[in-house]
């Protein structure tokens, strides 16, 4: 039931709100009042358990956590924010980024603070193009991304995101991007099958460094898991990418914007498969979404070669100590709760579920992932053969997240190449978890075949 206070809520909402990822005059379907762990309330008082961690994973801690709360409000006390750079530094800055260093992987050991994922990536493209320029490479500017991508909605981010959304509304793309098919295995862009394609979406990456000439080409950047559906790659991806990029003097820009902080069963996304990136840029777990707050991280090889440079890029709230004392107090909890270990096993029984009870399902087509990034691709010509019809997924999406909600658990809807995520928050319990896999379980067997 819909309560006067929601109607009021709405009609402001319609009235004065535009939305981030939203259609500009179209009210919400939810109005979220409060959290606490894994369970969210809406302003009608329905429960769901969310198992999408905030709608963007990055709540990872679940809701509520009180020692970000206490965190945030013992550092505001003592001083909101004086801008860096030239101007100074501050004691949580200092000891955040020695605190960040020692679990980042390799030699990344250099820390650039911002205020979100998208900002993080453009200030990673940046350092990218500066490390050539200090080499008087000024030609290396190219940057190889993937389709399917997202790393964020500025125009620079937006333009290496490979969608066409952002672009519409900001217009051409920016000059310099080259875009090279994703490792969607369900989806293949070559048409071939695993194992006997031989990797050919790792080996077509050299083929278009050869074809644009490596001096060009300033990095690849990509995320070592797709959140747009996560889509994880065949294992001998990312080591056959990076010795490529290696041989040809290429960087490596890993966007661990949603693979970060313990997501998939590791502290860190590329390390399911021993990859060591040249930068890395991170968001959303860093601080459990409590206040913008990003990161970049920087290797000992690209950092010595920027020492003495001024940094072209700048963000006035970046380095602000309320958004580091959250992000320190996080990363004390996914270390001192061993969170990427709880999440590689938890991971474990939900993929257990999932191949076993949904795969069989005639509109199930593949099940993937590790961790709490999983997701299961919805295939309603699995069984007919028909044509794929977009329209019909759409419609089916549609009801389908409906009846989610309806049955309390906050999910995303499923569309074409993007698969059903399952992402919760990282602290969820093993009941809470099984209780929505068993309502998601229950509405899909009501999702027919076309």
């Amino acid at each position: 039931m819909v309560t006067t206070r929601t109607q009021e809520l709405l009609k402001k909402d319609v009235a004065h709100f535009i939305h981030p990822h939203g259609v500009i005059g179209q009210a919400p379907p939810v109005i979220w009042e409060r959290g606490e762990g894994a369970q969210v309330w809406d302003t009608d008082g329905n429960q769901y358990t969310d198992t999408v961690a905030g709608a963007a994973h990055f709540s990872s801690l679940g809701f509520g956590r009180k020692e970000l709360i206490d965190a945030a409000y013992e550092a505001m006390q003592k001083y909101p924010h004086l801008i860096m750079g030239g101007w100074g530094s501050n004691p949580q800055a200092i000891e955040y980024a020695a605190e960040l260093a020692k679990v980042l992987p390799g030699d990344i050991n250099h820390v650039y603070l911002n205020i979100s994922g998208g900002d993080a990536n453009e200030v990673a493209i940046q350092l990218a193009r500066q490390y050539w320029k200090a080499h008087a490479q000024t030609d290396k500017y190219k940057l190889i991304c993937l389709t399917r991508a997202y790393h964020g909605a500025t125009a620079l981010t937006d333009s290496v995101s490979g969608r066409a959304v952002g672009q519409a509304c900001f217009g051409r793309a920016y000059p310099g991007i080259l875009r090279i098919p994703n490792y969607h295995c369900y989806h293949c862009a070559f048409g071939l099958k695993y194992p006997s394609c031989n990797i050919l979406c790792a080996r077509y990456l050299e083929r278009v460094i050869e074809e644009e000439n490596e001096g060009t080409i300033a990095a690849f950047i990509a995320e070592p898991v797709q959140g747009q559906g996560c889509m994880w790659p065949p294992d001998e991806y990312w080591p056959m990418v990076r010795k490529i990029l290696s041989d040809h003097n290429i960087l490596l820009i890993a966007d661990e914007v949603q693979t970060g902080f313990c997501r998939t069963g590791k502290f860190w996304g590329l390390e399911q498969w021993n990859v060591v990136p040249d930068i890395m840029s991170m968001s959303k777990g860093i601080n459990n979404g409590v206040l913008p707050f990003g990161a970049v991280g920087v290797s000992d090889r690209i950092y010595k070669d920027l020492v003495g440079q001024p940094i072209s890029s700048e963000s006035t709230p970046g380095g602000n100590p309320v958004c580091i004392a959250t992000a320190r107090a996080a990363l004390k909890i996914y270390i001192e709760e061993k969170l990427a270990e709880r999440t590689a096993k938890l991971g474990e029984h939900l993929h257990e579920r999932l191949v076993k009870e949904f795969l069989p399902l005639p509109v199930i087509g593949d099940v993937r992932g590790r961790g709490l990034y999983q997701a299961f691709e919805v295939d309603l010509h699995k069984t007919t053969g028909t044509k794929f019809s977009p329209e019909a997924l759409r419609e089916a999406g549609e009801k389908a997240r409906k009846q989610f909600l309806e049955r309390g658990v906050l999910t995303h809807g499923f569309a074409y190449k993007r698969g059903q995520m399952i992402t919760p928050p990282l602290t969820i319990t093993e009941d809470e978890l099984d209780s929505a896999l068993d309502v998601m379980l229950s509405v899909m067997k009501e999702v027919k075949p076309v």
